[in-house]
């Protein structure tokens, strides 16, 4: 078995051992469904596009999603079914993974920019930050 199933068995015999209870028994599966079919980044998606002020977010976010299902699923997928699993294989998988790390950092810092911008420059900010700061 490599290091890094028996490090991955480590961790689970872990959280077997110490982070058992009824309230996580019923909260970690609510938890975990919210991620299935990525339904709760749609939802946000929509929440955003309906907004006014967060719009431009919102597209961002619905494109985002729009190119993980198509680079998904029309891409690797059926890359993945051609070739069984290699060592080349889980390489390049793992540089296609460490590429797309850096690109999405990139893209949340344009996002938390682009939100800090418009509450820069909207006029309640500008308000409150005036009333704290007069003398």
């Amino acid at each position: 078995m490599s290091w890094i199933q028996q490090i991955d068995f480590m961790i689970l015999e872990w959280i077997q051992s110490h982070l058992q209870g009824a309230a996580l028994d019923l909260l970690m599966p609510l938890i975990t469904a919210l991620g299935n079919g990525g339904w709760l980044f749609i939802l946000l998606a929509l929440v955003l596009l309906l907004s006014k002020r967060y719009r431009r977010q919102g597209c961002a976010l619905a494109v985002s999603l729009l190119l993980c299902l198509l680079v998904g699923n029309l891409f690797l997928k059926p890359l993945f079914a051609l070739y069984p699993l290699s060592p080349v294989w889980v390489m390049v998988t793992g540089i296609l993974m460490a590429a797309a790390v850096p690109v999405f950092a990139v893209m949340c810092r344009l996002v938390l920019l682009q939100v800090q911008r418009h509450a820069k420059h909207s006029k309640k900010f500008r308000e409150r930050l005036g009333r704290h700061f007069k003398s």
